[in-house]
């Protein structure tokens, strides 16, 4: 996808809102996996050039970028089907093609992530899925001293996603805010991932994997920060309709 979205703003600024949000929570899956389609093949179809997912566009990250399409046009980037076979300097793909002195190749196949400096017991990672509460809290510590800052894949910028995580470790370090009971967070584990695997399937790349817009206004209603658009909208409309309507961005 172009980071330029509609008129000429980042796409970001247009995909981030509280109504767009909204929008794609309450209509059903078919529609908005029909009108991402459309937004992201409206600079250039992925199909003709052999890039279409082949899971459901809304399963994956968005690829961000300005030059790829450019690329193709001129053939400076060639697209492959799936390897078949390496040989010491070649690669024979499942067409039939060669590709000979080849001196580089790169497998871009993501990370896997684990805390080799905690005992297992603490934080536990099994299929590159680890159990905490909204991403950030083991349920199972008898004391809240412990937690996960930026250990998380949000469809927008981490920064701002994980100052607000911070901002509320800091109060239930402090004892200013306190968790619910450790049976209350497991089924809140439990009830995440499942909403996570319909939303983005089960891939091992996407276990960290939320809604940007909504995860947000989640840690901000645990420090009190969430805007109560009923009161704005009465004392200040203006700023409502912006704060609904406009981006969620930090910038």
């Amino acid at each position: 996808m172009s980071r330029i979205s509609e008129d000429g703003y980042p796409w970001d600024s247009v995909f981030h809102t509280r109504f767009r949000s909204m929008l794609r929570n309450v209509l059903p899956r078919t529609a908005v996996k029909w009108m991402i389609e459309q937004q992201m093949n409206r600079w250039f179809n992925h199909e003709n050039y052999g890039l279409e997912p082949q899971n459901k566009y809304i399963m994956k990250e968005p690829v961000l970028n300005d030059d790829v399409p450019s690329r193709l046009l001129c053939g400076a980037i060639k697209v492959k089907s799936t390897v078949k076979e390496l040989t010491e300097t070649s690669a024979i793909f499942e067409d039939g093609t060669v590709e000979e002195n080849i001196d580089v190749i790169i497998f871009a196949t993501g990370y896997s992530f684990s805390f080799p400096f905690l005992e297992d017991s603490l934080v536990k990672v099994e299929n590159n899925m680890v159990s905490l509460y909204k991403y950030i809290f083991p349920a199972h510590l008898d004391k809240s001293t412990l937690a996960c800052i930026g250990l998380i894949q949000p469809l927008g910028s981490i920064f701002p996603t994980a100052e607000l995580q911070a901002r509320w470790v800091t109060r239930v370090f402090k004892g200013l805010c306190s968790l619910p009971s450790e049976r209350t967070m497991m089924m809140d584990i439990i009830k995440r991932n499942e909403k996570r695997i319909d939303l983005f399937g089960e891939s091992q790349s996407q276990t960290l994997q939320t809604n940007y817009v909504d995860y947000l206004d989640e840690l901000a209603l645990e420090i009190g920060a969430k805007p109560d658009f009923c009161s704005l909208l009465f004392k200040d409309p203006k700023l409502a309709v912006r704060l609904y309507f406009g981006p969620c961005n930090s910038y």
